[in-house]
Order: structure tokens, then sequence, then C-alpha cells
């Protein structure tokens, strides 16, 4: 799958420049075409930085559930749902949200992560959950009895912030500060020259780096508070510049 991947991630580069773009979505499909397992594929289509060299040099990927073999379930679609439920899940959307509801003194409630109503929902075959290119099967049906099918079948939208426009604009000077070619390479913490190029890359607007910039800003942002034991790469009571 290699020719055909790399074909079409370079059919695709031009077009990525708004992720919402489906250029976007051509070149992650590309990137995808190149995963050995399912768990690897998983792991592709949540990690940033695909495709370039470590932003931290000298790191390793950590291991994680999607680097091992996919679980033993014999479903494709129920295995993808599991590694979902064991990574994704934990790691990512309640952790997020329970961070958000709890900075602002609220108590989030799942109603769809009560026990009983999981476990029902494991017990549906795949048949039930998945009608063709249509998910959440079950729930669509029971909701059309409620509320209006425009409410249901639309696309999905998620409860992202402006980055992009933060970053090319009230932010702007901020991370700038905090990108600074000659700031990073002092730190040692990250591949300077790669965050310099990607972090000038979106502010000329050549690229959509918000997500990926965000990480490196989050980690940068931290490095410049002060800490009683701060930390550099070679070890010593330094840690910012």
């Amino acid at each position: 799958l290699a020719g055909p991947a790399e074909a079409l991630a370079d059919a695709a580069a031009p077009l990525r420049k708004r992720r919402s773009h489906p250029g976007y979505r051509l070149g992650r499909a590309a990137e995808h075409l190149g995963a050995g397992s399912l768990a690897e594929l998983l792991g592709l289509h949540y990690s940033r930085w695909r495709g370039m060299p470590e932003p931290v040099p000298g790191a390793r990927p950590a291991a994680s559930r999607f680097s091992g073999p996919p679980p033993p379930v014999g479903d494709a679609a129920l295995a993808t749902m599991l590694l979902d439920v064991e990574g994704y899940l934990p790691d990512d959307l309640c952790v997020k949200t329970d961070r958000a509801t709890m900075a602002a003194s609220l108590e989030a409630r799942l109603p769809f992560l009560d026990p009983a109503i999981a476990e029902f929902a494991w017990s549906l075959p795949t048949a039930l959950k998945i009608e063709g290119d249509t998910g959440k099967a079950v729930l669509r049906r029971v909701l059309y009895r409620h509320v209006p099918r425009a409410l249901v079948d639309r696309p999905k939208m998620g409860f992202e912030v402006p980055l992009r426009r933060w970053l090319t604009g009230r932010l702007r000077d901020w991370a700038d500060d905090l990108l600074a070619e000659d700031r990073l390479r002092r730190q040692g913490w990250l591949n300077a020259a790669m965050v310099a190029r990607c972090w000038s890359e979106h502010r000329s607007g050549a690229k959509n780096w918000q997500t990926e910039i965000w990480h490196a800003l989050m980690l940068q942002a931290w490095l410049d508070q002060p800490l009683p034991l701060p930390l550099d790469p070679s070890g010593s009571s330094r840690r910012g510049d």
C-alpha cells in the first residue's frame, strides 16, 4: 500500500490548509493506508505530528493500547469500539469533561455510560449498531420517535474552540514569545526547527497546524511557570529559559 498511500498523500497535500477541507480527510486516509493493524490504524487516527520527525528529540512513542495487537473479539467494528472505550473515552473525552465541569463547579453526568445501558449496548450485535455507513442505528430509531429526524440525521459537531483564529489573532504575540526558535533551542525540550517551521506556516496560513502548535504551547506555558524544583533535559535545576 506504500505506493498508493504516497500518491494519495501527494495529491492531498495542496488541499490540506483547512482541516474541514476534503483534502485534509484525503490526506488522513493516505496516512491510514500504511497501518499494519487495526490498533495501529486507530493510533494513527488519534496521534499528532504524523509523518514528521519526533517533536521531542530522542523520545520514543509510549506504549499504549494502540501499539499492541487488537482485542481478540473477531469483529473489527467491535474491536474498534472496545479500543475507543479502553483508550479514547477515559483518556480524552471523559477526563476533559471532568476537568472542564469541575473548573466551573459543575457535576457532569454521562447517562450513556450507566452500567446497565453500557451492558445492554455491548450485548447488541454489530448489525444493530451500524447499518451501512450509518452508526448509532438503534439510538437513532429511538430518537426518531421523539424528535424531528433533521435533529438526528445531521453532521456531527464537536465542542472545539477556535484555535486557528485565536493563534493568528489575540494569542499570536503570546505564542510568538513561547515558540521563538532561539528560546526552544535554549530549553532543549522540543525539536526547535520543526516547531518553529510549523508555527511559521500556521501564521502565514500556508497550513493549519493548530492542534500540534497548541500541544507545543501547553508544554511551553507549563515550562514558563515557576516550580520549586524545575528541570531541563540535561537534568539540571533550570527548567525554563
